[in-house]
């Protein structure tokens, strides 16, 4: 039996592919949007649904008022016309509000159509639904040209003799040019990076599973990354690569620095034992554009919450920051105020999470800048409800 490679609805996908369909994509992940005009066909459709209708109902009138005593077989014949038709039209105009909020949903950014390049797959998305391939099963990419109606298809050749089309012309600024675009996804399909999975397996090995040589190790490996000169692209497949290689290190091993995903400067004001709630670290917000190393982490500490947290805007900063990282261990330590409280939950809730961990001040510091009675109590509702510790 012949495996099946490709994956065609949208809950097949995995969670960083699916999100391709509702987001914009990551840095590393190469896009080719298209719109698709749905509603044209039902437009049509409804229309001459709508003229077959009224000519069925005048046919139908006409032999009403024509037939003696109401008894010809005729009326029972229009009328069923007259139910037939208006079954179609309104299944016409029910394809026609659909396709309608389809393209309403295209305009406004909900649903992404197009052609995607990830580290790991090559998604597709058009008015035929969804394929998805892993980069790996592709052994090969050509363009087929049909005769009438001219269509080019850029086809992806997967090695189990399965393919995946995409429709050219579908693609925005793209008509016409499927030799060129052939050119540019055979590029970003088949680039080497100057290292191999082997490789990235034979550094991670040299680490123990533990937070300090995590960071050594992605020292190393980020060093390694400026050395090959690699792009965003490149730095998105090592990443997957290195992914791959953690696999069995426990989640609160993988540790992020503040540096990966903050703008961060030491405190000239500091002075030990003076500034109770300072550790001598001024904390500037987040990065727009975070470390690439930053979706390999699993566990994350916010030291002095209330800092890094003032506004709600800042926890919609961070959650924008750590979009692709699927964290699993969040821990912070201090107070977070009121409605900045209730965000920074609502942001944890999109997480796979573990464990959410609220760490006091001791009762020398500031005991003021820990959790109210009531947030602690939010705190461990909101635990329950989603089990962690």
């Amino acid at each position: 039996m012949v495996a099946n490679l490709i994956l065609r609805t949208e809950q097949a996908l995995p969670a960083h592919v699916r999100a391709l369909l509702h987001d914009d994509p990551p840095p590393g992940v190469w896009h080719l949007p298209s719109h698709v005009r749905a509603s044209n066909p039902f437009r049509f459709a409804s229309t001459v649904s709508l003229i077959v209708l009224v000519g069925v109902v005048i046919l139908c009138l006409s032999t009403v008022l024509t037939a003696s005593r109401f008894r010809s077989e005729g009326i029972a014949i229009t009328l069923g016309l007259v139910l037939f038709a208006s079954g179609i039209h309104w299944w016409c105009r029910r394809g026609l509000a659909k396709s309608v909020r389809l393209e309403e949903d295209v305009k406004a950014g909900r649903i992404r159509y197009g052609l995607w390049i990830t580290p790991q797959h090559v998604l597709v998305h058009d008015q035929e639904g969804v394929n998805c391939v892993a980069r790996q099963d592709i052994a090969r990419l050509y363009v087929y040209n049909s005769g009438r109606p001219p269509i080019d298809l850029l086809v992806l050749a997967l090695h189990n003799k399965a393919t995946v089309s995409v429709l050219v012309n579908a693609l925005d600024g793209w008509a016409g040019q499927a030799a060129r675009l052939q050119q540019e996804v055979q590029a970003r399909l088949f680039a080497q990076l100057g290292i191999t999975a082997q490789e990235v397996r034979e550094i991670v090995a040299h680490y123990p599973p533990k937070p300090e040589a995590f960071w050594q190790m992605m020292r190393q490996l980020d060093a390694l990354a400026q050395q090959l000169k690699l792009d965003a692209a490149g730095n998105a497949a090592l990443c997957e690569m290195v992914d791959a290689a953690l696999n069995a290190w426990p989640d609160e091993s993988r540790v992020t620095s503040d540096s990966w995903f903050m703008l961060t400067e030491i405190d000239s004001s500091y002075e030990y034992g003076v500034n109770a709630c300072s550790s001598g670290t001024a904390y500037l917000g987040f990065l727009a554009h975070p470390s690439w190393r930053l979706p390999l982490c699993r566990r994350v500490f916010f030291d002095q919450a209330q800092s890094i947290f003032p506004t709600v805007e800042s926890v919609q900063k961070c959650a924008a920051t750590f979009r692709a990282v699927p964290l699993t261990v969040i821990e912070f330590t201090g107070g977070i105020n009121g409605p900045v409280f209730d965000a920074f939950l609502d942001w944890a809730a999109t997480k796979p999470l573990k464990a959410l961990v609220a760490n006091d001040y001791s009762t020398d510091r500031n005991s003021v800048s820990n959790l109210y009675a009531n947030q602690r109590k939010a705190l461990e509702v909101f635990k329950a409800a989603h089990g962690l510790s």
